[in-house]
C-alpha cells in the first residue's frame, strides 16, 4: 500500500508507483518532473526541506516525517515518509522515498486531542479535589481546586508523596487504600485529614480508582470532597452537647427530656432524686404516669401547645407521684 517515489535532491519527482492514484487521485505520469512541493501543504514545505537534507546527510535511517499533501480535489491527506539516498557512478544522487497514508490515524489523534482538552477542562475546573497518583502514592498531577484548598503551588505538590501531607494516623489509612486499589482496582470513601501548607486541617472524603492505559504504567485517580465545614460543625455540636450535658447533670433544678408521646428519655440527678427513680427506670415511665388523673387533661393540653408552638413559657404546677406512691409538688 506504500507510495514509492524517486526524487532528485531538489525534490523533483522522477518516478512514482501506481499507489499514488488511490491516495491522491493523480495518475503517475501527471506528476513526473513535478516538484513535490506542488502537492505539499504550504506550511509543511520546511518539513519537506528538512526531510530531503537529512536523507542526503545521513544516507539512510532518517526518522519518519509527517507531511500534509493535497489530493487532486484539494482535500488534505496525511502521509508518513521515510527515505534513503541512492547514487552510482552512472546515476546522480537520488532519494528513494516511501510514503504511507496515515490520514485516519491523524484524524483519530485530532479527536483524542479534542477529548483530552475536554477532560482537562473538567479536571481543572472541577469543584472536587482531584489527584493523579502513581502506584506508590506520588502525585503526578492535580487540579486547581486542590491547589486552592491546600495552599500549595502545583510545583510543590507534583512529585511529592501524598503521605507527606498526612499525619501518621491518616498516612496509615491511605496506605490501606492503596493496597485496596492494587487488589481490587478501587477503594470506597475514606475520610482523611490533610495538612494545608499553613498547617490547618483539611478534611476530605476521598475515593480512588486505578486507571489502566495501554503501554503505560497504571495510575490512581483520587477524587476528594471537602468536608471541613461539616467536621467543624460536628465538633462544635459535640462541644455544645458536652456543655449542655454538664449543665443538665449538675443543675440544682430538675430537668427532664420527654418525647412527643410523653415518654421519658432522660432526667438529671436532681429530678430523679426528687421522685425516687433510678436512671434504669426511665424507659418504662411516661410523664403522664406521674400525674393525678384530674391533672391529665391540662398536662396533655400543655404538651400539645408545646408541639404546636415550640415552647411554653408559662409556669404550671403539678402534683407528681414518687416511685413509692406519695406525691410531691
Amino acid at each position: 500500500p506504500e507510495v514509492f517515489l524517486l526524487l532528485d535532491t531538489e525534490g523533483r519527482i522522477l518516478d512514482i508507483n501506481e499507489r499514488v492514484l488511490p491516495l491522491l487521485g493523480y495518475c503517475p505520469a501527471s506528476l513526473l518532473n513535478t516538484n513535490i512541493t506542488a502537492i505539499v501543504s504550504g506550511d509543511h514545505t520546511s518539513r519537506l526541506d528538512d526531510f530531503i537534507s537529512n536523507v542526503i546527510r545521513l544516507g539512510s535511517g532518517s526518522r519518519p516525517y509527517e507531511l500534509k499533501l493535497f489530493n487532486r480535489e484539494g482535500k488534505g491527506k496525511w502521509i508518513e515518509i521515510t527515505g534513503s539516498r541512492v547514487a552510482t557512478k552512472q546515476i546522480p544522487e537520488r532519494i528513494l522515498a516511501i510514503a504511507r497514508d496515515v490520514t485516519n490515524r491523524k484524524k483519530t489523534e485530532e479527536r483524542l486531542r479534542g477529548s483530552d482538552k475536554y477532560f482537562r477542562a473538567l479536571f481543572d475546573y472541577s469543584p472536587e479535589v482531584i489527584f493523579v497518583l502513581d502506584p506508590n502514592g506520588y502525585i503526578l498531577d492535580t487540579n486547581d481546586r486542590a491547589v486552592v484548598l491546600s495552599g500549595y503551588t502545583p510545583e510543590e505538590l507534583i512529585g511529592r508523596s501524598f503521605l507527606e501531607i498526612l499525619d501518621e494516623e491518616n498516612a496509615a489509612k491511605i496506605g490501606d487504600a492503596l493496597e485496596q486499589i492494587e487488589k481490587h482496582g478501587m477503594v470506597d470513601t475514606v475520610e482523611l485529614r490533610l495538612q494545608t501548607k499553613s498547617g490547618n486541617d483539611l478534611w476530605v472524603d476521598m475515593e480512588g480508582v486505578r486507571i489502566e492505559r495501554s503501554g503505560q504504567e497504571s495510575t490512581i485517580l483520587g477524587i476528594a470532597t471537602d468536608i471541613t465545614r461539616r467536621k467543624q460543625a460536628e465538633k462544635a455540636l459535640r462541644e455544645s452537647e458536652q456543655r449542655f450535658r454538664t449543665l443538665f447533670d449538675r443543675s440544682l433544678e430538675m430537668f427532664v427530656i420527654i418525647d412527643t408521646n410523653g415518654r421519658f428519655l432522660d432526667a438529671n440527678d436532681r429530678a430523679l432524686a426528687r421522685v425516687g427513680y433510678e436512671k434504669s427506670d426511665i424507659p418504662g415511665v411516661t410523664f403522664l404516669d406521674l400525674l393525678e388523673e384530674a391533672d391529665l387533661p391540662r398536662a396533655y393540653q400543655n404538651l400539645l401547645d408545646i408541639l404546636e408552638h415550640g415552647t411554653d413559657r408559662e409556669t404550671h404546677e403539678y402534683r407528681v407521684k414518687k416511685k413509692k406512691g406519695e406525691y410531691v409538688w
